[in-house]
């Protein structure tokens, strides 16, 4: 076996993973004009949940009008078996309106209902249909735009 030579190379931020999170974090990180390294070990968003998902995600306010960001943490919470952090879960359920607003006009295409509006499912654990999904149920309606 031959190894390559050893090779320093510097970043600012570093990414290791290449699924949403990581996709996301990059382009955070980018945004705001900094060198962003991204590793994974695999073609980047292939070997993820984000990929293997088929492009669901629970984005609370889509769906039933009595829904909201606090019982949609609730749930999480609940799902969690209390085990994760409450203030955590409530930064990410009170911003995944927004982010998944930033999805869509970044090229993610979730399906529709014969109204035009987004299509939702109910997935067990969580009080309402929240559950948006790729418009071709594949995780690289998710992964390839970003």
């Amino acid at each position: 076996m031959t190894f390559k030579t050893q090779e320093d190379i510097n970043c600012d931020v570093l990414i290791i993973g290449g699924g949403g999170a990581g996709l996301r974090a990059a382009i955070a990180a980018s945004s705001s004009n900094i060198d962003v390294l991204m590793v994974s070990k695999t073609r980047m968003g292939h070997a993820s949940n984000t990929f293997l998902s088929k492009a669901i995600i629970a984005s609370s306010g889509y769906g039933d009008l009595n829904d909201s960001s606090t019982i949609h943490g609730k749930d999480t919470r609940q799902g969690g078996r209390y085990l994760n952090n409450p203030d955590m879960v409530a930064q990410f359920t009170g911003a995944i309106r927004s982010e998944t607003k930033l999805l869509k006009k970044w090229g993610v295409k979730f399906a529709s209902d014969e109204n035009g509006r987004p299509a939702v499912m109910k997935v067990p654990g969580h009080s309402y249909a929240r559950h948006l999904y790729g418009s071709n149920w594949k995780g690289s309606d998710i992964v390839l735009p970003l």
